[in-house]
């Protein structure tokens, strides 16, 4: 045998011996536990326990139903319960009356808020009394002759008669007759005619007609008024109106004279109102119906809002839930055997944070953290009960 193929023989025994060797060593390491140790709590064929199942941490509450009334929300702004606008029946130049015509400033009843320059008008009445006092001079003597038994008293007119004064009511007549006479001699009619130029003057000076606030003033003192102008707006001070709007469904729980505890977002300021109007008509859109309240406070201002609440219709079994426990509107998930469970309830009322509902047995565990209907069948622990 040549050398090659003695070459050949031992290199291929000698393959052979290391393959033997390497499997041997293998069996021998096995034998000895010197393999990875399997999980804690794994099974023999290689799957996680029970015990080891992800779980969902949430929070969840204990229910109890009972009986529950349900509290109907009101929101409304305030707004004054008397508001006038104040208009120049007749051009001028205006005068400041008794205080500042700004907005803010606080007028008595009758107080004199703005002047108009009336200075022509009152000529043309001194022009006017003395065609009457004319008038008048010309008739009183014939009464004196035809009628002498109302003489003396027109004669008592007519001297005392001053132009500069506010026209007086003439002297009564006996009968038909005297009043036909005097018609007859434009008496009544000329008198009629100062009458009215004095009532005009009179609107030239502008008073409050309650006590109350200017809450707006769209001209200065000193500035032209025409006719028909708005020169501002007042309004009645501690006496106020509140209008909220209410569900039509609801309207029936509310009643004239009802009194309802209303408060500032925040506020510890509470303020009483009671029930003067209910509309009768519902807004088509909406559903919704208005009613109003007056309350009476130095404290409250036009512009605020705010809030209040009265008793609607009682529910037994009934349970106050946290907005967010709510899925969809109509359900809950509850904790059973460890797996959130949807639960259909029935929503009988919401405010801004909370729901009304029925449908759920005293005991049952609900999840308030804020989930979808996705969440069905997840294990969960509760973390907060």
């Amino acid at each position: 045998m040549d050398k090659s193929k003695k070459r050949k023989i031992w290199v291929s025994l000698a393959g052979i011996g290391l393959v033997a060797a390497a499997l041997a060593l293998i069996g021998l390491f096995n034998s000895s536990g010197g393999g990875q140790k399997a999980p804690p709590g794994a099974s023999s064929s290689g799957k996680a326990s029970s015990d080891s199942v992800a779980r969902t941490a949430v929070r969840a509450t204990t229910v109890s139903p009972s009986e529950i009334t349900r509290q109907i929300p009101l929101t409304g702004r305030v707004v004054p319960e008397d508001r006038v606008d104040v208009y120049a029946e007749y051009a001028g130049r205006t005068i400041k009356g008794a205080k500042p015509f700004k907005a803010g400033t606080q007028f008595n009843a009758g107080q004199v808020m703005l002047r108009q320059d009336a200075s022509e008008l009152r000529q043309s009445i001194k022009s006017a009394k003395s065609q009457f006092v004319q008038l008048l001079s010309q008739t009183v003597p014939d009464l004196r002759i035809d009628y002498p038994a109302i003489y003396e008293e027109w004669k008592n007119y007519l001297l005392s008669f001053d132009v500069t004064q506010p026209l007086r009511e003439l002297p009564a007549v006996q009968n038909d007759q005297q009043r036909l006479f005097l018609t007859g001699r434009n008496i009544y009619s000329q008198f009629y005619t100062v009458q009215e130029l004095e009532s005009r003057l009179s609107k030239y000076v502008i008073r409050a007609p309650f006590s109350g606030t200017l809450t707006q003033a769209t001209i200065d003192p000193g500035t032209i008024a025409s006719p028909g102008q708005k020169l501002g707006e007042i309004s009645r001070t501690g006496t106020y109106e509140l209008e909220a709007s209410v569900d039509f469904d609801n309207v029936e729980f509310l009643s004239p004279g009802q009194v309802i505890t209303f408060h500032r977002t925040n506020s510890d300021l509470t303020f009483q109102g009671r029930l003067i109007r209910i509309n009768e008509t519902v807004d088509p859109e909406t559903q919704l119906v208005s009613v109003f309240f007056r309350l009476e406070s130095p404290r409250l201002r036009t512009g605020v809002y705010l809030q209040g609440t009265y008793a609607g219709r009682t529910y037994q079994q009934a349970v106050r839930l946290p907005r967010q426990a709510i899925v969809d509107d109509a359900y809950v998930f509850v904790v059973q055997d460890s797996t959130a469970r949807l639960r259909q309830v029935d929503v009988k009322g919401r405010s801004l944070d909370q729901v009304l509902v029925t449908g759920l047995d005293s005991g049952q565990r609900v999840i308030l953290t804020e989930q979808t209907k996705a969440f069905e069948g997840t294990p969960v622990s509760i973390v907060q009960d």
